[in-house]
This record gives structure tokens, C-alpha cells and sequence, in this order.
């Protein structure tokens, strides 16, 4: 996005070809990042742009074209997780999914509303702001020490979390602990991710409770492992606004088709709670805390 907003600064073009620009760079670097070139046109579409017209739907899908092809070469084929095959197409399992939702939703509202604590205790703190990432830094390598596996991007714990490799109870401390640390080092005001972190939490909350219904339904046939997948998208979704790009987004990271019923239902419940209760999700904060309203109607 920065590179998109630079080039457009060079050169001469008007504030929105500029606009366009920088939410081409982002959906590019998103696209490369992933592998998931629509997930990226729709997200930029539903969090920079908010509007659908030519102007921007073809630098949006040209940029991300090429920056998918550039991941396939760089780094392969094929999607970012690997998934099992997963028996969640007809409506039986439906509502155990509606409740995880649900779940997403709060879930989603807890992330956003922590870290938004997190940031307006650091703003409290007696010394300058130049000190607070040395804090967040601190704080990060702690949680660290207790649980080496919530440091990093975090791929190949979630693709752990998504194929059932690790026991539940070590994967909701993982959960915890990369929900703490996040807290931590973004809260100080260091340039850090939100998707990747966001995925993991929220793969681990999906295994937890999709493990207790199994338990307490044990003839339903459910997977922890959908639930898994399907809450990444509902509370990636729920805590940044864009629930059609996130049901997208996940579907390409999984090429899991067989889980986008309960993935879609989800997803949108999820939003639909986190609506209710939060007034900015984590995209919009800190630009409604400099006085910036984001509008989102197209």
C-alpha cells in the first residue's frame, strides 16, 4: 500500500487515481503474500476503496494478477494450508456452526476491544512514546519464553491447528499466549501484522470449541478441523468488517469448497454480532481516534 501511495506521488495523477494506487499495492501485497489474488481485490474493495466501478476493478484485478502469478513462481503452487477432506456440506451439523459464530463474534469483539485497551494503557504511561515498542518488545519476548510456539508469522502452527496435529489443550495455550503477545507488541505502536495473528487465534478457538462439541455430540460426525477453518474466516471477518472477503480469503488459503455452507453462515453471524457491540473494528480505531469517521457505504 505504502509503494502504491509513493508511486502515486510521483507521478502525476489526481487523490483518487492515487486512492486506487495504493489499494492495488496492498491487494498485490496481499495477493503475493497469500496466494489469494480475489480474496485480495474483494478485501481492498470492502476496506480502502468502497466503491465498485471500472476505474478501480481493473487496476485492482491486474495488480493482484501478477503478484499471484509472481507467489506461484516464488514460492509454489497450491494453497497456504492444507486441509482434510471435511463432511459439513448437508444441514445436519449446520447449527453447531451457527453457534460458532456466534462464539466468532464475541470472540472477535474481545480482540478488538483488548487491543484497543492495550494501546490506551500505553498512552497512559508516564514516559514517551519512543519507549513503548522497547515494552511491547519486552513484553512479546516473555510470553515467548513460556510458549516459543506463539512468537513468528505462525503458518505452520495453523496448519497444525487445521490438519489436527496438536492436542487441545496445547493449542488454546497457543491461542492464549499469540492473543497476549499481539496484544503487546501492536498495542506499543510497532508496525506489525493483523491477518496472520488473527488467523492463528482464531483457528485455535475454532479446534477448542469444535473438540467440546465433539465431545458432547460425539454421533454427530463433526471435525474440529472445519470448525477450525471456518472460524478463522467469521472472526477474521467479524473483527475487521470485510465478511465477504473473508469468507473468500479463507476459502483460497484452504480450497476447502466442501465447508463454505457452515464457513458462509458463520461468517456472516459472526459480523453481525461484532456490529452490535463494537463501534470501530480494527481497521478504523485509530483513524476515528484522529477525528477520521469512516464511512461504509459504497
Amino acid at each position: 500500500g505504502a509503494l502504491g501511495s509513493l508511486l502515486g506521488q510521483v507521478l502525476s495523477v489526481s487523490a483518487a487515481e492515487r486512492k486506487i494506487l495504493l489499494a492495488a499495492g496492498a491487494a498485490a501485497g496481499m495477493a503475493a503474500t497469500f496466494g489469494t489474488p480475489l480474496a485480495a481485490v474483494i478485501l481492498a474493495i470492502e476496506l480502502l476503496l468502497f466503491e465498485f466501478s471500472s476505474r478501480a476493478f481493473i487496476p485492482l484485478v491486474v495488480s493482484s494478477a501478477v503478484a499471484a502469478g509472481m507467489h506461484s513462481v516464488l514460492l509454489g503452487e497450491g494453497p497456504l494450508f492444507s486441509v482434510p477432506t471435511h463432511d459439513v456440506a448437508g444441514l445436519d451439523q449446520l447449527p453447531f456452526f451457527v453457534v460458532l459464530g456466534l462464539g466468532c463474534g464475541l470472540l472477535a469483539v474481545v480482540i478488538c476491544q483488548g487491543l484497543f485497551l492495550v494501546e490506551a494503557g500505553y498512552r497512559r504511561l508516564p514516559f514517551g512514546e519512543g519507549w513503548h515498542p522497547i515494552l511491547g518488545g519486552l513484553a512479546f519476548g516473555i510470553v515467548g519464553l513460556f510458549v516459543p510456539r506463539a512468537l513468528g508469522v505462525g503458518y505452520g502452527v495453523i496448519d497444525d491447528v487445521v490438519n489436527g496435529r496438536l492436542a487441545v489443550g496445547v493449542v488454546a495455550v497457543i491461542a492464549l499466549a499469540k492473543l497476549i503477545a499481539w496484544w503487546f507488541a501492536l498495542g506499543s505502536g510497532t508496525s506489525g501484522g493483523t491477518l496472520a495473528p488473527v488467523l492463528l487465534i482464531s483457528s485455535g478457538f475454532g479446534y477448542v470449541v469444535g473438540t467440546g462439541f465433539d465431545h458432547l455430540a460425539p454421533g454427530a460426525g463433526l471435525s474440529p478441523e472445519a470448525f477450525a477453518v471456518v472460524a478463522m474466516a467469521a472472526t477474521f471477518g467479524a473483527g475487521t468488517g470485510a465478511a465477504f472477503a473473508s469468507i473468500v480469503f479463507v476459502f483460497e488459503l484452504t480450497r476447502d469448497y466442501d465447508v463454505i455452507l457452515p464457513l458462509m453462515v458463520a461468517t456472516v453471524l459472526a459480523d453481525l454480532v461484532a456490529g452490535a457491540l463494537l463501534e470501530d473494528r480494527l481497521m478504523t480505531e485509530k483513524l476515528q481516534r484522529r477525528g477520521l469517521r469512516v464511512h461504509r457505504d459504497y
